[in-house]
């Protein structure tokens, strides 16, 4: 069992990376990658409909860096500790590619923000309630105008070729869990979904598979939903399955269930890393 994708208290987990690793191994994992989010790369824009508490202060990237290299070389023999981040992607000037130098082992890299035009701060985090939400559908036309804007800055990301691992691609859904803004089963939905797959599987991206919100918030199924993860297996991308967890005690969440689910959409195999950008199918 393995997970890429894991915060801690370098950004907004509860754990500690080491309690992180001691709960993995306690769970007889082969592999735990520490992602914790990484610090702004972009300016700040003080307005109180953004925040950014969530991200790590860029003062402890060092901290973060030898630690993780610490409980790699502490717990070799028993866990493969790997070193990796999750990045935003803004825009190609302010991509994961910033932390090309840093040496990581992998980096998820995950939309949490779209650029606007239309308010006085240039990226808006999408996933929040309330006021962010209503300037970006305003700005993007809808609903549909809105998820493709989504899906596009996911293909953007994915070809400036500094991603590993896909995060959470259709996490906009955080907000349309019962179909509230359009349909999920709407063919140009599933259309610019495709894209997003197509453009992992050209640049050896792995998209992994999240139950972070069925933890946090009791979803039903993971991101991408499942009728998305049918959709990939037909395109043949490489998943992996990751929990995207705040808290140790998730660590795992739902990874039985959803495995045995993701079976019956003919999803065979899962990548896993068995060194820094070396990718592995093992049977599901």
């Amino acid at each position: 069992m393995t997970n890429y994708h894991q915060h801690t208290t370098y950004c907004d987990g509860r754990d500690s990376m080491r309690d992180v690793v001691l709960a993995a191994i306690a769970k007889d994992f082969s592999a735990i990658g520490i992602s914790s989010h990484a610090p702004l790369i972009i300016k700040r824009c003080d307005d109180p409909i953004l925040t950014y508490g969530w991200l790590m202060d860029e003062k402890d990237l060092g901290a973060y860096i030898k630690e993780a290299h610490q409980l790699r070389d502490e717990f070799k023999g028993q866990i493969k500790v790997f070193l990796g981040l999750e990045a935003d992607y803004f825009d190609d000037e302010h991509s994961p590619a910033h932390w090309k130098p840093y040496g990581l082992d992998y980096v998820v890299g995950s939309i949490h923000f779209l650029p606007t035009g239309k308010y006085r701060c240039p990226f808006l985090q999408f996933d929040s309630a309330g006021q962010c939400i209503a300037i970006l559908l305003e700005e993007y036309g809808g609903a549909e105008g809105f998820y493709k804007a989504c899906f596009r800055q996911n293909i953007r990301m994915i070809q400036t070729g500094s991603i590993d691992i896909l995060g959470h691609m259709d996490l906009f859904n955080k907000i349309n869990q019962n179909d509230e803004l359009f349909s999920r089963a709407d063919p140009k939905y599933l259309a610019a979904a495709e894209e997003v797959f197509a453009a992992a599987n050209e640049h050896n991206v792995v998209v992994e598979i999240n139950t972070g919100y069925m933890a946090r918030r009791g979803y039903t199924e993971p991101f991408p939903n499942y009728r998305l993860i049918e959709l990939g297996v037909k395109m043949g991308v490489h998943f992996c399955v990751n929990s995207d967890c705040h808290r140790k005690a998730d660590i795992d969440f739902a990874f039985a269930d959803v495995k045995k689910k993701i079976k019956t959409l003919g999803v065979k195999e899962l990548y896993a890393l068995e060194s820094p950008k070396k990718w592995i199918a093992k049977e599901l």
